[in-house]
C-alpha cells in the first residue's frame, strides 16, 4: 500500500487579494503531489499549544488515527471504511487536516519558522487586542500567527471539511466580509490568509482541493510592537519543540516565562543534550504495517549561539531577529541525520520523521 504520495489540486483566489497576491503565492494554483506521512506530522506542530502538558499522545495521534482513513494509491480521498465513521469524527478529521495541510503548504511556501496559536498571543500581549470577541462569525480571530524566516508576520484561519466543495467555499468565503476589521497601523503583519481543504469521500466524484484566499481578522495591533510580537513567536514555537521532545515541564516553563532573561543557553542545551531522541514505534494490525516515528534535536544553532556569547533566551530570540537571515541559514544544512522525504527540521534544530513499514 502507498502512504506517502498523495495527490490534491492547489487553489490560489487571485480575486481575494486587495493587493497583489504574494510571490511565493503566486502562480502556484495547479495540482500538487504531497508526502502523506509529512502532512501527519504537521498535524501534531499545528496542533500541539506552546502551553499543552500531559498529552503528548498528541503529536502522533494522526499517525494512529488517520494512517488507515485513505484509498490506495495517489488519489486523495477517504477509503469505503471511513463512511460508515461517526460524524464528529469525521468533522475532528477534518480540522485537523485543514490545521495540518496548511502548516505543510505554508511551511514550504513561505518559508515558516513559527506556527504559534492567536490565543497564546493574546493571553500574554496584553496589548493585543480584539475589537469583538464574538468566536463565530466575520468577527472570529484568526487560528495562527505564522512568522517567516524573513521575519514578517501572517495571521492564518484554517478550515477543513469532507461533505462538499461547496461547503467549503461556503466556509472559507465567510472571511471576505471581515475586510477593514484589523487595525495594523505599523504595518505589522504582512498576509491575512484563510485556508481550507476539501477531502472527499469514497464514492465522491470530485478531487481533493486546497484553497487559500486573502480575508481579514478582527484584532487590534494599534499598540503591539513587531519586536515584541516576534518575541512571542519564536517563545511560543521553542516552547512546542521542546514539549515534543517530551521536555513537557520544562517547555511549559518556558512557554509561561515572562522574563526570558532567566532562561540560560547553557540550561537549555544541557536538558536537550540528556534527552536525546524519542524513538515510537507501533504496529497496526488493520494492514499490517509498523510506524517509527523519531524525534531528535541537532544542537548545532544553539551551540553556534553560545559560542558567539549568546547567554539566554531572549537575547538568542532579539538576535535572530535583527540578524534575520544571517543566522538562519544553520538551521537547514549540516544535519546529522539522513535527509528523507517524510521529515521536518525546524530553524532550532528539532528533527522529526516518520516511517511506514510493511509486514507482509
Amino acid at each position: 500500500m502507498t502512504y506517502s504520495s498523495k495527490d490534491i489540486l492547489i487553489e490560489i483566489d487571485d480575486s481575494t487579494w486587495s493587493g497583489s497576491v504574494p510571490k511565493n503565492l503566486k502562480g502556484k494554483s495547479g495540482p500538487l503531489s504531497f508526502d502523506m506521512l509529512e502532512v501527519l506530522i504537521h498535524i501534531g506542530l499545528a496542533t500541539r499549544h506552546p502551553e499543552q502538558v500531559g498529552i503528548s499522545v498528541n503529536d502522533f495521534w494522526a499517525f494512529l488515527r488517520y494512517l488507515n482513513c485513505f484509498s490506495e494509491g495517489s488519489d486523495f480521498r477517504l477509503n469505503e471504511k471511513w463512511q460508515d465513521v461517526d460524524p464528529h469524527q469525521k468533522t475532528i478529521l477534518s480540522d485537523d487536516f485543514g490545521m495540518g495541510f496548511a502548516s505543510y503548504y505554508l511551511t514550504k511556501q513561505l518559508n515558516l519558522i513559527s506556527f504559534v496559536d492567536t490565543g497564546y498571543f493574546l493571553k500574554h500581549i496584553p496589548s493585543l487586542l480584539i475589537n469583538n470577541r464574538s468566536k463565530r462569525g466575520p468577527s472570529k480571530t484568526p487560528d495562527f500567527i505564522l512568522l517567516d524566516s524573513s521575519f514578517e508576520m501572517h495571521l492564518l484561519e484554517c478550515k477543513g471539511t469532507q461533505s462538499s466543495i461547496k461547503n467549503l467555499n461556503k466556509q472559507i468565503d465567510s472571511g471576505l466580509p471581515q475586510k477593514r476589521n484589523i487595525r495594523d497601523p505599523k504595518g505589522i503583519i504582512n498576509e491575512k490568509l484563510v485556508t481550507g481543504i476539501f477531502i472527499p469521500q469514497y464514492n465522491s466524484s470530485t478531487d481533493a482541493i486546497f484553497r487559500v484566499i486573502d480575508p481579514e481578522f478582527t484584532l487590534d495591533f494599534n499598540e503591539v510592537e513587531k519586536e515584541e510580537l516576534i518575541i512571542r513567536a519564536l517563545q511560543g514555537q521553542f516552547s512546542k519543540e521542546l514539549q515534543m521532545l517530551n521536555l513537557t515541564k520544562f517547555g511549559n516553563d518556558v512557554a509561561n516565562e515572562d522574563n526570558l532573561e532567566e532562561v540560560k543557553i547553557d540550561n537549555v542545551v544541557e536538558l536537550i543534550t540528556n534527552k536525546q531522541e524519542i524513538i515510537y514505534e507501533q504496529h497496526i494490525l488493520d494492514n499490517d504495517v509498523e510506524i517509527k516515528w523519531t524525534v531528535g534535536y541537532d544542537l548545532e544553532f544553539l551551540k553556534a549561539m553560545q559560542e558567539q556569547g549568546v547567554d539566554n533566551l531572549l537575547q538568542l530570540f532579539k538576535e535572530m531577529y535583527r540578524g534575520k537571515s544571517n543566522l538562519i541559514n544553520v538551521s537547514y544544512t549540516n544535519s546529522n541525520w539522513e535527509r528523507k522525504n517524510s521529515s521536518y527540521k525546524s530553524i532550532f534544530g528539532l528533527e522529526m520523521k516518520a516511517e511506514i513499514k510493511s509486514l507482509n
